[in-house]
């Protein structure tokens, strides 16, 4: 039950926090506490009684890094690179790792961060920061929801929440809001973190300004060509293209169609055989490339949950996919071997020269409007249901063509 309620709240909380989100923004009389020229700026704002809280914002610009790559940065998935884990060095004095519990969608997981070295005045000041629960042990890995937001909260930009996922204690969320500027050549850095106290403690001015420096710091470091060009992209953009004569088609066993009692239902005029295979076209209301693409990827690699139709908290066109690099690169030659296989049933079954094909690299296309958040699953899904329940009754099929492209 505890599990069960911890997943719940998480998803209605990172909800919730976007929510807070909009109301810190719509702030404006910020009181500028201190100025380290480049390396930054911090502001507060207190409510007195009206809030029992300060808010404070750190305030720097990225020079030099595009909006891109920062909105790659910003991902958590960014550091997963070759190893799934990748150290952080913030400055001499700081160092933090972040380890990946689960990926639940593109640009959302869960992490747990883990303080390997910190001075022990900032981490005096850090244990107060609201992201962090007050009973927090510091030298134990905190485990959070680490989500992105693209295009929020307007074009432009992009916000990130990191929310503790642990039930007790205080679980107000950190932020961090990127904008761009100088036509895209730099971006404007901006943390946000809510502390329990009504007024601003001057007390706390030399570690914020250390922290701020330090927070700028890693984030250029992160941004330099070098780190940079040692990551790998972790995800990648498949499209879908040439369907004018109706979906791409399944393969299936004639044992899997006997297991479904399917085998009546199949015959000359809306099937064809291949390469040992019965192909069959896919469900055309409500087509969704994603999950068609995540049936062909499961088929040949056994690893199902690798492919989405979302990307930093938007939904992509129904003919294009998002897939992890990784086992878009296992799947390879045996994916494209299948493919091959379904175009040349496509033309027996419907006639004509033309036939389904794919692309990969593309940059993604978005729907209007965001995602709802997922709850975090007790486990990775470690199976998939038979093809024709995937896409009939798949809760990932959530958009509807108008056509095929």
């Amino acid at each position: 039950f505890a599990a069960g309620l911890q997943r719940r709240m998480s998803s209605a909380d990172i909800g919730r926090a976007f929510h807070r989100l909009d109301h810190i923004l719509a702030i404006d009389d910020w009181s500028l506490v201190i100025d380290n020229g480049p390396d930054g700026q911090v502001w507060h704002q207190s409510a007195g009684s009206q809030r029992p809280t300060t808010l404070v914002r750190l305030r720097f610009v990225a020079e030099g890094v595009p909006f891109g790559r920062m909105l790659e940065i910003l991902r958590p998935e960014f550091e997963l690179g070759n190893n799934r884990r990748k150290l952080l060095p913030a400055s001499a004095s700081l160092s933090i790792e972040k380890q990946f519990v689960q990926v639940l969608q593109p640009g959302d997981a869960v992490v747990e961060l883990s303080v390997l070295h910190f001075p022990e005045a900032l981490l005096r000041s850090m244990k107060t920061v609201a992201m962090m629960s007050s009973a927090v042990d510091f030298s134990q890995a905190v485990k959070a929801r680490n989500t992105v937001r693209r295009d929020y909260p307007r074009a432009g930009q992009a916000s990130m929440v990191y929310m503790p996922t642990e039930l007790s204690g205080q679980r107000s969320p950190y932020y961090v809001v990127m904008s761009s500027v100088e036509d895209g050549a730099s971006c404007l850095v901006e943390h946000f973190m809510e502390t329990p106290w009504p007024e601003f403690p001057e007390w706390w001015i030399p570690s914020l300004s250390e922290y701020v420096s330090s927070t700028r710091n890693t984030l250029m470091k992160t941004a330099s060509p070098e780190v940079i060009g040692s990551v790998i992209d972790f995800y990648g953009i498949v499209s879908l293209r040439s369907c004018s004569r109706g979906p791409p088609l399944l393969p299936f066993t004639k044992e899997s169609l006997a297991a479904m009692g399917l085998s009546l239902a199949v015959n000359s005029s809306d099937s064809v055989e291949v390469q040992g295979f019965t192909w069959i076209p896919a469900q055309r209301d409500g087509f969704c490339f994603a999950t068609y693409l995540e049936f062909l990827v499961a088929f040949v690699i056994k690893v199902p949950g690798t492919v989405y139709d979302t990307l930093d908290g938007r939904r992509i066109v129904p003919y294009q996919a998002v897939i992890s690099v990784v086992h878009w690169e296992l799947a390879g030659d045996r994916f494209r071997a299948l493919f091959r296989a379904q175009q040349a049933a496509y033309r027996r079954l419907h006639g004509g020269r033309h036939a389904p094909k794919v692309y990969f690299g593309k940059s993604p296309s978005f729907l209007e409007g965001a995602v709802e958040y997922p709850e975090i699953p007790e486990e990775r899904i470690t199976q998939r249901n038979t093809f024709v329940e995937l896409v009939e009754g798949s809760p990932k099929v959530r958009t509807r063509a108008a056509e095929y492209p």
